[in-house]
């Protein structure tokens, strides 16, 4: 094995030296008894490689007074997946209105490859022997991996430079379909005579430059998004969504184990009627409820969150408490107010009968409940069920949390649903419907 990569590394092609039966110029074929055609790069004539006699296959087209420059000159070699080619042809097609370049690659041990060129993005190309499977033209299989129908259209021969292992003519025509998966690229073609697969890889363009010791940023650079080209955030995205799902785990299994050790303890619970003040020496009632004022109780454990509860089957209504835990020894009182509004329509809700407040790092000692009412209406009573808990399980650090960890998921998640968006756009099997 070591014999053969030193010698693939640093063959030395047979050259077939010949004239161009049209203008004279010398020609060398590079790929002897192997090439079917060559063009010539002094008048663009495309010659029967296999003829004893070098026969014309086909004369100039006019578009040839345009030569082209391949980015990539024909004759130069690089290394590509451990193996030295040498490009030998260049040739464009084009997709009605859209071109691109193709360049044949030679190693006399391994064979031919390609390298596939538009607007600046390049794939690696070889031909398949194991057929991948196709399902309805909406996908293919191969070795296990899904590629999604990308394009289907046509391809038609433009220009020719180099030689060819077949004969290779300007117009000539076929259907391609791409299948993708980056960063790979599954593409069938159909000829009249043939059909072919083949796996394209992509390939950055500073990468080539090195293989082919070309000058820096001589190759132009990638404009647009290449339909196998990988998704820059993706990889970010996979990465991040690990990191989020572990981390997640953990603070919902630490989530968890807090609503397990906490103690619930109750500490009042009880009905209350919200009634409203009767004014001195007067049958009129107030605005104002009176002020309600609960049975003490005692809390034991020291800097303890509470939980103030209340329910009321209030209708589009509101009650506000403006309530204070209040020290029995100290006077001292903690706020602790809760609303509680409820609206309906007919096809619509807003609010609930049932909310429910919380404050933190109360110290121990015997405490009652200070409640002054307030309501959007003026009935004269309003029924309320409350209860105070102490040592509850709080589940908002738990949201903050997840919110903090999602939205930067969710922001490259975005990035990579664009890139994607923008890469089907140029596809004709579009499914954002584009």
């Amino acid at each position: 094995m070591k014999k053969a990569s030193q010698k693939t590394a640093r063959f030395s092609p047979v050259l077939k030296s010949f004239n161009c039966r049209s203008c004279g110029a010398t020609l060398d074929l590079k790929a002897v008894g192997i090439s079917v055609s060559v063009s010539c790069p002094s008048c663009h004539v495309i010659i029967d490689a296999t003829n004893p006699n070098y026969k014309i296959l086909e004369k100039a087209k006019k578009t040839y007074k345009f030569k082209k420059n391949p980015s990539i000159p024909i004759g130069s070699r690089g290394k590509l997946s451990g193996k030295t080619y040498e490009v030998i042809g260049f040739m464009e097609r084009m997709d009605g209105i859209y071109p691109w370049k193709e360049y044949l690659l030679y190693n006399p041990y391994i064979g031919f490859r390609w390298l596939f060129e538009m607007n600046g993005h390049w794939s690696f190309v070889k031909r398949l022997r194991t057929l991948p499977r196709e399902q309805l033209y909406s996908s293919a299989q191969y070795k296990k991996k899904t590629f999604k129908l990308f394009n289907a259209g046509e391809a038609k021969v433009t220009y020719v430079e180099g030689e060819f292992y077949w004969r290779v003519k300007i117009d000539d025509y076929s259907k391609v379909w791409d299948y993708i998966s980056p960063p790979y690229m599954l593409s069938k073609e159909v000829t009249k005579d043939e059909s072919i697969w083949t796996l394209s890889t992509y390939i950055t363009p500073k990468r080539l430059e090195s293989v082919f010791h070309l000058e820096e940023n001589s190759l132009i650079k990638p404009y647009g998004i290449a339909p196998n080209q990988p998704s820059p955030s993706k990889a970010n995205f996979k990465r991040m969504f690990g990191i989020t799902v572990i981390t997640l785990l953990t603070c919902l299994l630490l989530q968890l184990g807090n609503h397990i050790w906490v103690s619930n303890t109750l500490l009042y619970q009880g009905p209350i009627n919200l009634n409203k003040e009767r004014l001195a020496n007067s049958r009129k009632i107030s605005t104002k409820f009176k002020l309600v004022k609960t049975p003490e109780f005692e809390i034991k454990q020291d800097k303890k969150n509470i939980k103030l509860r209340g329910h009321s089957a209030i209708y589009n209504n509101w009650i506000y408490l403006d309530a204070l835990l209040v020290n029995s020894k100290t006077g001292k009182g903690i706020p602790i107010p809760l609303e509680i509004s409820h609206y309906k329509g007919s096809d619509w809700s807003e609010g609930s009968q049932t909310n429910d407040t919380h404050q933190y790092n109360i110290p121990k000692g015997t405490y009652y409940l200070s409640i002054q009412p307030q309501s959007g209406n003026f009935r004269n009573s309003i029924r309320l069920g409350i209860e105070l808990i102490s040592d509850v399980s709080i589940f908002s650090n738990f949201y903050w949390i997840l919110f903090l960890l999602l939205t930067p998921l969710l922001t490259v998640g975005v990035g990579v649903f664009s890139f994607e968006k923008k890469r089907w756009k140029n596809g004709s099997e579009n499914p954002y419907g584009e």
